[in-house]
């Protein structure tokens, strides 16, 4: 059976949003170490991931140019793979690592068990991003900032197996690091980072580190679709221009689900994904109404959706 995930929320205009209180009280989850990784210059790291075979985890710290590998029993780093331009996504095969460096232009395979970097690859296209191994054809496919995605064979010798472009093409922004699902035996590629727009919070989080809260006016989709003049009006008023809306149409069936379809398996993972970011935007502006969204109806009492 398949089912449409629902348009979440939209950002019409520039609004007041309040600052997000912390959830860790209500989460379930608590802090138990924080591990200091190694380099100084922080920022931005792109993709975390577990290897239960060695029990590691794997991650990219981009401005210090690394890959980091840490114990996950000890919690303290086992071993840091240098050269990694701007360490990008992270496939994990039985035997190695293929780690994307997008500013190099190249996937470089790693030995999971001696860390010794045994193979340097050029996916087709600029900019190498998504990385996902496919246990079940033992190919890696490797996608790049250009729309481009290159299936390499898991095994020595690393042969390219085949290429493709990803769809829509030409795309605004290409793809980012896409997510293999076993029980279907299927990969999601996201393209234009559809799923990471998804995260409102996070999203009003970077808007709140330019812009006071007085400057930003927070609509939902549903509310404008269901009454546009009073939404627009708000809007006028907002930015201080009179308070007058042209005679404006409803949108037929407002806030149903949309878009392509998605399996049910997909869409109990990425409710689960995009939940801890809705509590925190709900918590923080009040006027979003969790009911006018079926797949998380139940943060705010309602019933989910099966």
């Amino acid at each position: 059976m398949q089912r449409h995930m629902p348009r979440l929320f939209a950002l019409l205009g520039i609004a007041v949003f309040a600052a997000v209180p912390a959830m860790a009280d209500s989460s379930g989850y608590k802090l138990i170490k924080t591990i200091h990784l190694p380099g100084n210059q922080g920022g931005h790291g792109d993709w975390t991931t577990f290897d239960p075979a060695t029990g590691t985890v794997w991650l990219s710290q981009s401005p210090d140019h690394n890959v980091v590998v840490l114990d996950a029993a000890s919690l303290s780093v086992k071993h840091v793979i240098p050269g990694i331009k701007d360490g990008n996504g992270i496939a994990l095969t039985p035997a190695y690592a293929f780690l994307s460096d997008n500013g190099s232009d190249v996937t470089v395979v790693v030995d999971k068990n001696t860390f010794e970097k045994i193979a340097t690859l050029t996916p087709q296209g600029k900019g190498p991003n998504g990385t996902v191994f496919d246990p079940k054809t033992d190919t890696v496919l490797v996608t790049t900032d250009s729309n481009d995605a290159t299936v390499f064979s898991a095994q020595k010798p690393f042969t390219v197996l085949g290429h493709f472009r990803l769809q829509p093409d030409p795309a605004k922004d290409g793809p980012d690091v896409g997510l293999y699902v076993p029980s279907l035996d299927r990969v999601y590629q996201p393209v234009d980072n559809a799923v990471q727009r998804g995260f409102y919070a996070r999203a009003l989080d970077e808007w709140l580190r330019h812009f006071e809260r007085d400057q930003l006016l927070i609509l939902q989709y549903e509310r404008c679709a269901e009454d546009p003049a009073t939404q627009l009006r708000a809007t006028f008023s907002f930015l201080g221009l009179p308070e007058t809306a042209p005679a404006l149409t409803p949108v037929p069936g407002a806030g149903s689900p949309e878009g392509d379809p998605v399996d049910d398996d997909v869409a109990r993972r990425l409710v689960a994904i995009y939940e801890k970011d809705v509590l925190r935007l709900a918590a923080s502006e009040p006027t979003i109404d969790l009911t006018r969204w079926p797949h998380f109806a139940h943060l705010a009492g309602g019933s989910p959706v099966a």
